[in-house]
């Protein structure tokens, strides 16, 4: 035993002396160690940017979501005491607040005849927090006969002032449609979203908006039983569910959460935020548990079904469950399964792809030197070292240098993660400013905070030390086997032979033949150049394709419109509305155009819903697409009826195609950016001879569960699915495009019921003369807008759709006209203060700012998400740059001797040049392949997982990013093969020969 410990000990002795050499080594070479030093701390910074920047992005991005419509978590309407328990009970569930709708009363001091009333909730002290409503003036409801009331009621000219009295005798809304004859199946539609049949009574929804009595129905009363005086003791931010034109101003009083035995309350909750699997199906579970038999049976087939995790189809009445999805969703909880994969999938992909960056940029640091740690090492094991203790000598190294990286790293990271924030914040509040109303009041509240979570910390030193770790793996294992005779000759290199380029030789390309086995013999140096080209090349273009991939996805989902516009319409002082046909608009917008104090403007034309499209006009692969969307919906089978209406081929009146239209000028910018020959469209811009419209086509439809949604007919709540269709039209250039219009005619047909005396009427189909002019695309539209949608869009010139309107005054349309006039004027100038005087129909002034609702609030958040990926892609840069940098210094320095023997050989100047060119060429040639290799793979695999989680995604080549990043790398190498090889005159042969650092 005794030799064994003596052996041992030594063992010992000579790994600490192994350590004290390496130690010196460090010392004695410190550009070298400063190299590696530098190379870790900025893997450190990078780890901490992913972790600490990835946390204080979702903060700040939850908190605009949270400044949009609040930090609750759910709300479930209309349960009882056992139920409210039962919620309670929910092992994630954290706080409950209570909401109760006590009704509305009539509301002397509105001026508005479209809201007379006030509407009045109950709420618990806590959610007005929850749902981020602030105090304009005065203070919350504390005790019974306090009321606060929405400040909109005073920006639509109410006098109301804190201490007044508002008399409150609650009622509730029912609307009754008038019976028309027996056998009458008929309904009313009361707005867009609210039908009741002919003869049925029902309550009016919460927020309903005013609607005067006819002919077709009438509005009840039913006293709810509230009653009292009340004093008004503080004006509150219009909440963000309170729309513009519902029919009484939000009110809210003080209520307890106690919840009487036969009351029922609305419920709002909080949750833990873990644990949370299947909050939707599991309150939708609590909410049926009061239904009879007969009556699930009923909601089977007349309401939207939710499908949980396990397979479980749970029935579901709309409105009676809402969750934040936005908000669970940023943290990967929200109802939709795959776009919280898919939001987890992302998290996890910038940490690879950082890691993967820092990983070759240790790697290459080692490689560099592998030379002349090699020559040091040997001489080491010439004198007894063994393979386990030069290794160790470069864990020693790596690991002593990673301590000290460390702190400075994570002290650096938080200052980029800073430094980025700040970067960001300006334009968050630009965008923020260019949100509704209701957000901008909020968001002078968001601050620009860094998040400092001690996991994360813990998660940046573990992968620091993993990514250290397996960096110096490959080395390690690789200097351990360099035996003392051949490190001390040098031959540490690959010991294959490289045969002669014969032909180079026999036609003289010297300096080809010189480059191509410099190549070949340095390649330990060679690699690193061509590993951090390959890096950044792989890892921008993977980088761009993913969030590319995940915008269009995140846009069509989480967008509240299918249209945005483009920066053609940004940047405008005012906007002059037409609103309806208020009149006077056209005089208006001529005075706009002709009058010398506006220095710039531009209109804003959409007609949505202008149009049908025959069925006949779309490719099957419009069809195809269609059908997956209602497959999601009817996962059992699609009702023949719903075939019937949406897949029918032969449909004359079948999808609704929407209109753009263009100036004259700004059509054929358009047309020309799309590669269209603008010589084929028209003598008068955008007619044909015939007097034809030529209507350009966008070439994308994308039919998705936003575009199509199902209330009813047994259908399933889906998780976001959709399916690009690229050019869907059948038609060719200068056919026509099968647009129609729905006429009525009289018939002498009676229909059941009628009398003599009455009127028939039927639908005829009015083919419209417009003709397909070819396609353009988001690279051609996108300075004007950015289009999302299931549905078609045309796009035609201003004087074709004059001619278009024309041919068509006698023909009812249904469409809805959104035209805005955008300008730039001074404030005190004469058309600015004759366009503040106008009205339109709701009495709502005319002219409005030129950034109101000009984007909304799910585009703003992809903004923000673009402009991180893009701070990504920086610091992906940064370190890859870096990395190349390293990586030419070094074959500098490998190849020093190489170029003093040839110099001796009487090399000239422009021979090496040409010498260096042709290696750079060949590294880069084989870098681009290799990357060209590498991203496709991922690309692939990445296009094909998100296709698999929500749909069909057409592969878009970025070919600007791959020209970009190319011409990145050219110059890259370019620039640091100048810095690096540039010697000063004075170095003499003799002395890069004797060079021991060579």
């Amino acid at each position: 035993n005794r030799p064994q410990k003596h052996i041992e000990r030594i063992n010992m002795n000579n790994k600490r002396i192994i350590f004290r050499v390496t130690g010196t080594y460090m010392k004695k070479n410190i550009g070298r160690t400063l190299t590696t030093f530098a190379g870790i701390m900025v893997m450190v910074v990078l780890m901490t940017a992913v972790f600490v920047g990835r946390d204080s992005v979702m903060k700040l991005m939850t908190d605009l979501i949270t400044m949009k419509q609040g930090s609750w978590h759910a709300q479930v309407t209309e349960i009882n005491a056992d139920q409210v328990e039962q919620v309670k009970d929910l092992p994630y569930v954290t706080e409950v607040g209570i909401s109760r709708h006590f009704g509305y009363t009539e509301f002397p001091a509105s001026v508005n005849p479209w809201s007379p009333y006030l509407e009045i909730k109950g709420y618990t002290e806590e959610m007005y927090d929850w749902m981020n409503m602030n105090l304009v003036e005065g203070r919350l409801p504390e005790k019974d006969g306090e009321i606060v009331i929405s400040e909109r009621a005073r920006k639509e000219g109410a006098d109301v002032k804190l201490g007044d009295t508002v008399q409150v005798d609650a009622f509730e809304r029912y609307v009754h449609a008038f019976s028309q004859g027996e056998g009458d199946e008929g309904f009313v539609q009361i707005g867009f979203s609210y039908r009741i049949q002919h003869g049925e009574t029902k309550k009016a929804p919460d927020h309903m908006a005013y609607w005067a009595p006819n002919e077709s129905f009438e509005v009840l009363r039913e006293p709810t039983g509230f009653t009292g005086t009340y004093t008004v003791v503080g004006i509150v931010q219009s909440p963000y569910y309170e729309a513009p034109d519902q029919g009484g101003y939000m009110a809210f009083v003080k209520t307890d959460k106690e919840v009487k035995e036969n009351e029922t309350v609305n419920l709002v909750i909080q949750t833990t935020m873990k644990g949370v699997s299947d909050m939707y199906g599991d309150l939708n579970r609590i909410v049926n548990s009061t239904r009879t038999p007969e009556e699930m049976a009923e909601l089977e087939m007349s309401g939207t079904g939710w499908v949980s995790q396990n397979g479980e189809h749970v029935p579901t009445e709309p409105g009676r469950v809402l969750v934040n999805d936005m908000l669970l969703t940023i943290a990967g909880k929200g109802t939709d399964g795959g776009m919280n994969v898919i939001m987890i999938f992302f998290q996890i992909f910038f940490i690879v792809l950082i890691t993967v960056a820092s990983l070759v940029l240790i790697y290459n640091v080692f490689n560099i030197s592998f030379r002349e740690r090699s020559r040091y090492l040997g001489m080491l094991s010439s004198v007894g070292a063994t393979r386990s203790q030069k290794k160790w000598s470069v864990y020693f190294e790596i690991f002593s240098i990673l301590l000290a990286a460390l702190p400075l790293g994570l002290l650096m990271g938080f200052l980029v993660v800073k430094g980025g924030m700040m970067l960001l914040f300006p334009t968050f509040s630009k965008l923020m400013d260019m949100l509704s109303e209701n957000v901008l009041n909020h968001s002078a509240g968001i601050k620009c905070d860094v998040v400092v979570n001690p996991l994360n910390i813990l998660f940046v030193i573990v992968f620091s030390v993993l990514a250290t770790w397996i960096s110096a793996m490959i080395p390690a294992a690789r200097i351990s086997k360099v035996g003392p005779i051949e490190s001390i000759r040098g031959n540490t290199g690959s010991k294959k032979t490289h045969k002669t380029d014969l032909s180079r030789m026999l036609h003289g390309k010297a300096e080809g033949l010189i480059a191509k086995a410099s190549v070949k013999r340095n390649s330990h140096s060679t690699l690193g150049i061509v590993l951090s080209i390959t890096a950044f090349l792989s890892l921008t273009l993977i980088t761009f394709f993913g969030t590319g991939l995940l915008t269009d996805v995140v846009k069509q989902k989480a967008n509240s419109s299918d249209v945005n516009i483009g920066k053609n319409y940004l940047g405008f002082d005012y906007m002059f509305v037409r609103d309806g046909e208020n009149e006077g608009y056209e005089e208006y917008r001529k005075e706009i155009m002709e009058s010398p104090e506006v220095t710039a403007y531009r209109e804003i034309d959409m007609e949505l819903f202008a149009y049908y499209l025959d069925n006949a006009s779309y490719t099957e692969e419009f069809f195809k697409g269609t059908e997956f969307i209602l497959g999601k919906y009817f996962p059992d089978g699609i009702p023949e009826e719903t075939k019937g209406y949406y897949l029918d081929r032969e449909e004359k009146i079948g999808t609704v195609v929407n209109k753009i239209v263009f100036s004259d000028e700004d059509y054929l910018d358009v047309a020309k950016k799309a590669g269209l020959d603008t010589s084929k469209l028209g003598n008068v811009t955008g007619l044909d001879d015939e007097g034809n419209v030529l209507a350009l086509v966008y070439d994308m439809v994308v039919p998705s569960t936003e575009s199509i949604k199902f209330d009813g007919g047994g259908a399933v709540k889906p998780s976001f699915s959709r399916y690009e269709v690229k050019n869907p039209l059948k038609c060719r250039e200068g056919e026509s495009l099968g647009l129609y219009l729905q006429d009525f005619q009289e018939t002498d047909e009676k229909t059941e019921g009628m009398t003599d005396s009455d009127t028939n009427y039927i639908e005829v189909p009015v083919l419209l003369p417009v003709v397909f002019a070819g396609y353009v695309d988001a690279n051609a539209l996108q300075d004007y807008y950015e289009l999302m949608d299931g549905q078609l869009w045309i796009i035609v010139s201003e004087s074709a759709n004059d001619s278009l309107k024309e041919q068509c005054k006698d023909i009812p349309s249904f469409s809805i006209e959104e035209v805005e006039m955008l300008f730039s004027a001074p404030e005190d100038s004469d058309i600015f203060k004759k366009l503040a005087q106008v009205e339109v129909w709701t009495g709502d002034k005319a002219l409005r700012s030129g950034a109101m609702n000009m984007m909304d609030f799910a585009a703003a958040l992809i903004k923000i998400a673009n402009i991180v990926a893009i701070c990504f892609t920086a610091l992906v840069a940064v370190i890859c740059l870096l990395n190349l940098y390293n990586s030419v210094g070094g074959r500098h320095l490998a190849i020093l001797k190489e170029q003093a023997v040839l110099r001796s050989m009487g090399m000239t100047k422009l021979q090496e040049v040409k010498i260096l060119i042709l290696e750079n060429a060949r590294m880069l040639f084989t870098a681009i392949l290799c990357s060209s290799v590498i991203s496709a793979a991922f690309t692939i695999v990445l296009h094909r997982l998100l296709s698999a989680w929500v749909g069909k995604l057409i592969f878009h080549l970025p070919v600007g990013v791959i020209l970009l990043t190319l011409s990145v790398c050219v110059v890259s190498l370019v620039l640091f093969s100048i810095i690096c090889y540039h010697k000063s005159p004075e170095a003499s042969i003799s002395e890069e020969l004797r060079n021991e650092n060579a």
